[in-house]
């Protein structure tokens, strides 16, 4: 397909006709941020204190999930992995899963930063929805924790967030 392309700083006079975009807009933000840590030992998952709800305008819109989680620091002398998900609760009775992470890697008392999972959700409701993150050791992590938000022994400021978007369709 041949395209030409015109120079607008030379011969185009008049307007252009107003362009109607409607796809694609956020509608709205949501943001629920921590700065508490919070320490997984478990192969089960466990919370990490970051839950946001939203309630879509329309049955057709989409809701981005943005996580970001900040300085995870792996305790363990053998080394081990740690796997993240995202859940969401849409009726109100249980908490389903919308994406699983695996391989946050650590080893020995190493810092991982900055996992940030993400997922595009199609709930198809204008009912409340909410979204959490949980965390849990990979089977054959042989001992120890991941302690999300953790701080230096100065006491730095470290903070995680999980931000809900309202996409329009």
């Amino acid at each position: 397909m041949a395209q030409t392309l015109l120079n607008l700083a030379q011969g185009v006079t008049g307007t252009l006709p107003n362009a109607n975009f409607s796809g694609g807009k956020i509608a709205q933000v949501i943001e629920d941020a921590e700065t508490v840590h919070s320490t997984i030992s478990s192969t089960s998952y466990g919370d990490v204190s970051l839950q946001a709800t939203i309630t879509p305008s329309a049955t057709t819109s989409k809701v981005l999930v943005l996580a970001n989680l900040n300085n995870i620091k792996i305790n363990s002398s053998s080394g081990g992995n740690l796997q993240i998900r995202i859940q969401h609760d849409q009726g109100g009775s249980s908490f389903t899963n919308l994406a699983e992470y695996e391989g946050v890697v650590g080893y020995g008392d190493n810092d991982v930063n900055n996992p940030s999972p993400m997922f595009l959700h199609s709930p198809s409701t204008t009912n409340a929805i909410i979204y959490k993150v949980q965390a849990a050791l990979l089977t054959g992590f042989s001992s120890g924790s991941a302690r999300f938000n953790n701080r230096n022994s100065d006491g730095g400021y470290i903070r995680s967030s999980l931000i809900l978007m309202e996409v329009l369709a």
